[in-house]
């Protein structure tokens, strides 16, 4: 199955109030502490510029294979 956040067809724009990929994010169900999400959210997801630095979307955006472990910062889940 292939990660949704590498379709280099999605929508890369924002409205402006977070990334327009947070609805299929397949790192978000990794998580099983929600407060860890939502640090990681408030930090990039929810931000109308920070999301840019996330090295998912930075990959997604680019075509590349987007691992699913990793996270926005560019480091991996621990599985």
């Amino acid at each position: 199955m292939s990660d949704p956040t590498s379709d280099p067809t999605s929508d890369p724009t924002s409205d402006g109030a977070r990334c327009p990929k947070v609805s299929k994010c397949p790192l978000y169900p990794r998580f099983s502490l929600k407060g860890a999400l939502q640090i990681w959210q408030d930090r990039y997801c929810n931000s109308p510029t920070q999301h840019q630095r996330c090295e998912r979307y930075i990959r997604s955006n680019a075509g590349e294979a987007v691992p699913p472990t990793l996270l926005p910062n560019g480091e991996h889940l621990g599985t």
